[in-house]
């Protein structure tokens, strides 16, 4: 019984080292575990962080060429409005500025405004520069003379029948409205040998179109002065003969 205990005893005595030899062992086992652990994650972290990087500056690089489309859209927009508002200030300048008396001449400047407008709106899609430039001055000068015919038809046409009985008619203001129409005409030519120029079939068509409008315009403004002129009257060979009308 004695030896048995003796045995026991040795048997834990051997024991205790053991134990306590494995325990520190698996403590540092479990620590080598933790910080391989942590090596993992933070290897894990790293190349997320990079992917996140990359993403940011492709996702800003494909941004920046979008940004610049939407500033060049904005900015082609506004120079459209721009164009706009000058194309209305062309066409404004252009256009006759005289407002007749009668019915008849207000339809007729109406008429004029009407194809100068045409005229302006086409010299701005002609491709030549300089032959747009020459159809604007050429409308603005076709305005200017019938402008001028306007106002002497009116002043003419203030003469009272008894006068224009005794006198003849205001000659002197119709010869005016006369050199007018001769102006008109020249224009007109002009327009023709500047449209001969264009290489484009579609801009010869859009010139050719107002200048018939500008033609059966100066036909009713010969057809009004002949109205003015014509009449029975005394004196009115006089009258004629002075102004050689």
């Amino acid at each position: 019984m004695k030896n048995s205990r003796f045995i026991l005893l040795l048997l834990a005595l051997l024991l205790v080292p053991t134990i306590s030899t494995a325990a520190p062992k698996q403590t540092a086992a479990q620590s080598a575990n933790g910080r391989t652990a942590e090596k993992t994650t933070e290897t894990t972290t790293a190349p997320d962080q990079a992917v996140s990087s990359d993403n940011a500056t492709t996702s800003a690089a494909t941004d920046e060429p979008e940004m610049k489309i939407q500033i060049q859209k904005a900015n082609d927009t506004n120079a459209e409005v721009a164009d706009s508002e000058e194309l209305k200030q062309k066409i404004r300048t252009a256009k006759p500025q005289y407002n007749p008396r009668s019915e008849k001449a207000r339809t007729r400047m109406s008429e004029v405004a009407a194809a100068v407008e045409g005229l302006v709106r086409s010299a701005e899609r002609i491709n030549n520069p300089g032959i747009g430039e020459q159809v604007r001055v050429i409308a603005r000068q076709h305005s200017e003379a019938q402008d001028k015919a306007s106002e002497s038809l009116d002043k003419a046409e203030k003469r009272s029948r008894a006068a224009k009985f005794v006198i003849g008619a205001n000659f002197k203001e119709l010869k005016e409205a006369k050199k007018a129409l001769t102006q008109n005409r020249n224009q007109i030519k002009e327009l023709q040998g500047l449209m001969d120029q264009l290489e484009s079939e579609e801009e010869k068509l859009e010139i050719a179109t107002q200048i018939i409008a500008l033609q059966n315009q100066n036909l009713e403004l010969k057809d009004q002065i002949s109205e003015s002129s014509s009449g029975f009257s005394l004196f009115g060979w006089v009258g004629k003969w002075l102004n050689k009308f």
